[in-house]
């Protein structure tokens, strides 16, 4: 995650205005990578712009359409662009040429200037977008992954300049390379896009790009910045409910966690309580049942009943295969506002989670570890299963034994 992700989720929290990010939810990045393919593009005849699209007054009437988004930009782009920041460019051709790219990136001990290049300095507030944007279009794939992971951690002029959002979506669409197209998704994700005139475009690149991560980590993210957006709610949450992939749905349902708009959270929960319920995909179902749990302050509590009971059903019945329901019934435990007779059933829930063996393994130790913070007979408990062949309850177990996790009264 993005340090201006996670700065700007911390201030959403302290405001109070949505739903905030606590422990336990996973990464939102995720770990792609790629081999140099030096960013082969097809080219693509430019459109002509209708007439049609200015008004009387030559102002544009109708959302940036990007005619030119598929052919690469000429000339003098990249890092020959002449407007470039003399410094960063220096350093981005630097570390491309004098520093291993391996799949998963640049090795900071090995490679200094890329570790001045990651702490972002260089371009705090935002200072020097336009360069970075100008190095997206570089034909090299090295220049282009620098350039996106800068823009994600540090870049934000471009999230409300027209022409610099309008580029990076370019650059977007027409991104081979999984590592960059990934990174560069989160970064389409921050554009204001209403206020861009970019909407239709950006969506249109999440249900069709050709990379498989880029949709997944667009409807994961593009919430935050545009929650209030109509479109884009209505987008993220039908890919919540229908999508095929499961990816695409997975993340969907995620990008509420900091996204949900003002007077959503009802619509919201009970989207997490049907996907919890319904979705064919364990892991799917789990996380949404994991969230709604998680979900601060008990907004929730009208989907309680019908997610413990189901919670409940598939810890008897041995059906339980993901951990996202143990993680969930600990977060419904600690909610302050939960009735002591929901948490009491939580707890019991964990208690037959963890003696069904039929549930997995790694359920039934993070059911384990739940109930040694929340059951001050949890040792007891506890000395059943330090032998037990599952590498994940046998820790839980030692953990609990040797007081590494301790009971915690509410």
């Amino acid at each position: 995650m993005s340090g201006k992700r996670w700065l700007s989720m911390v201030l959403v929290g302290l405001m109070g205005s949505t739903f905030v990010a606590c422990g336990g939810d996973e990464k939102a990045e995720k770990d792609s990578s790629a081999e140099d393919d030096d960013g082969g593009k097809k080219k693509k005849k430019k459109k002509k712009k209708k007439k049609d699209d200015e008004d009387e007054d030559g102002k544009d009437t109708k959302e940036a359409k990007g005619d030119d988004e598929d052919e690469a930009p000429k000339g003098d782009v990249g890092l020959k662009a002449k407007d470039n920041d003399k410094e960063v460019a220096d350093l981005a051709k630097k570390i491309a040429d004098g520093c291993e790219l391996k799949q998963w990136g640049y090795d900071r001990k090995k490679c200094t200037d890329y570790e001045t290049w990651s702490k972002g300095e260089l371009f705090k507030d935002g200072a020097k977008d336009k360069t970075l944007v100008n190095l997206l279009e570089d034909p090299q794939m090295p220049i282009r992954r620098l350039a996106a992971e800068a823009l994600r951690s540090r870049g934000e002029k471009y999230e409300e300049d027209k022409d610099m959002a309008k580029r990076v979506v370019g650059a977007l669409k027409r991104e081979k390379d999984e590592k960059v197209a990934d990174t560069l998704a989160s970064v389409v994700a921050d554009i204001r896009l209403e206020k861009t005139g970019l909407v239709d475009q950006v969506l249109d690149i999440a249900k069709t790009h050709s990379v498989k991560e880029v949709g997944p980590s667009i409807v994961n993210e593009v919430l935050f910045r545009n929650r209030e957006t109509a479109k884009v709610y209505d987008f993220v949450k039908d890919a919540a409910a229908n999508h095929s992939d499961e990816e695409m749905r997975y993340n969907a349902i995620r990008g509420f966690w900091t996204g949900t708009p003002r007077g959503k959270d009802g619509e919201v929960c009970e989207l997490w309580r049907k996907v919890a319920t319904t979705d064919k995909s364990a892991k799917v179902a789990a996380k949404a049942l994991e969230l709604a749990f998680q979900n601060p302050s008990a907004r929730c509590k009208d989907e309680y009943e019908a997610l413990l009971k189901h919670a409940e059903t598939k810890a008897k019945d041995g059906t339980v295969k993901e951990t996202g329901i143990a993680f969930g019934l600990k977060y419904l435990f600690r909610q302050k506002d939960a009735p002591d007779a929901i948490k009491k059933r939580a707890l019991a829930a964990a208690k037959t989670l963890l003696a069904n063996d039929k549930n997995s393994g790694q359920a039934r130790g993070w059911a384990l570890r739940f109930i040694g913070e929340a059951d001050p007979g949890a040792k007891a408990l506890a000395a059943k299963y330090k032998d037990d062949k599952d590498f994940s309850l046998k820790h839980a177990a030692k953990d609990i034994n040797e007081g590494k996790i301790k009971y915690k009264k509410d």
